[in-house]
């Protein structure tokens, strides 16, 4: 169950080199494209966040920078 003051978003994970992403992978510059104008409220500079999928975290991260649609 989520925590209260979490929120999720549907998100595409495209990798700088285009290959897909891969299970053991680390340390790893990312692009995420999110299917939600929400996005816009939640996702900022220096946001850490996780990467659910399905039931358990496989991924963690800050963003970076926000790119306008």
């Amino acid at each position: 169950m989520a925590d209260e003051d979490e929120v999720s978003l549907g998100v595409q994970i495209t990798t700088d080199s285009g290959e897909p992403l891969s299970p053991g992978q680390s340390a790893l510059t990312v692009d995420l494209h999110f299917w939600s104008d929400l996005a816009d409220v939640f996702v900022v500079p220096s946001t850490r966040f996780t990467l659910p999928y399905p039931n358990r975290v496989v991924g963690s991260g800050e963003v970076l920078d926000v790119l306008p649609f």
